[in-house]
């Protein structure tokens, strides 16, 4: 008996030590994933801050680390704050929740002081540009968790009305990247698009495009056709030619899409190189985010109006007892 208390002693103690191995190296395979990630971002954040703030940009290794470094001071210092927040609450105040907000609140002069010594030692910068550094950093997250609200109300809406908030987004900023009011692409945007429009090798594309549709459209009804002897399709049947058309129509596109994107855009810069105009298009004031930015998008759009083609044809599935719109609507997104 005592044999067998003593070898089961003996497993639970193995079990336990395997345990610990396990914890400690998920632990360090964790930190070691985490830690150049959390640097990355924050590097990549630390570096928005300077430029709003007009503070020359670090590079990235140096950013990382200093983001590293002040965020493990300001934030032990305002995690240790909200503890203690949240203590005092639930002891002396209303509830712990009401005295971590009010900590939190407390602890962002603190962090801010904190992350601006740092900038100022490694930077070696002015503290009023520290502090602007740390304010646009600040601005930058408010501004995203802005951004991911709205998204979130807007999911809950249907799917048209989304569809309808994106367009008109899209027109927005269309007609202020058309005023100048945001220099985005620049004018090579409206020159590209000018010159693609004029191809007429994208516009048999599209008639192509148009036609396979047409073809599976066909072959569709056909296959249904042949179900009943050569006669009429019944009408409840239509519903089903109707889904089963939008099914390969759906096929189709994304295929047509996957294989023409890389034909539409890598071509973007290369034309230039073999036109000879990449060295007058570089001789310009145009930064390299707008030549590129540019040329992608007049491909985006281009290959847009390939996908739109097809709505017409789709169209026709509405005799055949039509297509739920928010499938429409999805698919399109999709692809």
């Amino acid at each position: 008996m005592s044999s067998f208390t003593h070898h089961s002693s003996l497993i639970t103690g193995r079990e336990t030590d395997l345990n610990l191995v396990l914890q400690i190296a998920g632990f360090t395979f964790v930190l070691l994933v985490t830690l150049p990630l959390i640097g990355l971002v924050g590097g990549a954040l630390l570096r928005a801050g300077c430029y709003l703030s007009g503070v020359r940009m670090p590079g990235y290794w140096k950013a990382g680390l200093v983001f590293l470094v002040s965020g493990a001071f300001s934030g032990g210092a305002g995690f240790a704050l909200i503890y203690l927040g949240s203590s005092l609450g639930s002891e002396i105040g209303p509830s712990s929740e009401v005295g971590a907000i009010i900590a939190f609140v407390i602890s962002l002069p603190l962090q801010c002081v904190i992350s601006a010594a740092a900038y100022v030692y490694f930077f070696r910068i002015s503290w009023f540009k520290a502090l602007t550094v740390w304010l646009g950093q600040l601005a930058i997250v408010v501004g995203l968790g802005a951004i991911i609200g709205i998204l979130t109300a807007v999911t809950l809406l249907p799917l048209r009305y989304q569809l309808a908030l994106a367009v008109a987004v899209i027109v927005i900023l269309a007609v202020l990247v058309r005023q100048g009011w945001i220099t985005i692409f620049g004018p090579v945007l409206f020159y590209d698009l000018v010159r693609i429009a004029r191809r007429s090798r994208y516009i048999f594309i599209r008639i192509a495009y148009a036609a396979l549709l047409l073809l599976i459209l066909w072959a569709t009804y056909a296959s249904f056709y042949d179900r009943y002897s050569n006669a009429s399709v019944p009408a409840q049947e239509m519903s089903k030619v109707a889904s089963t058309f939008f099914f390969y129509f759906l096929i189709a596109q994304l295929a047509v899409v996957v294989l023409l994107t890389p034909a539409f855009t890598a071509s973007a810069i290369a034309e230039e190189k073999d036109r000879k105009t990449l060295e007058f298009l570089l001789a310009t004031d145009l930064r390299n985010r707008e030549i590129v930015l540019s040329k992608l998008a007049s491909r985006y759009c281009n290959l847009g109006l390939l996908v739109l083609t097809g709505l017409p044809v789709l169209s026709l599935a509405q005799f055949m007892g039509g297509v739920d719109p928010d499938l429409v609507l999805a698919g399109f997104v999709v692809t």
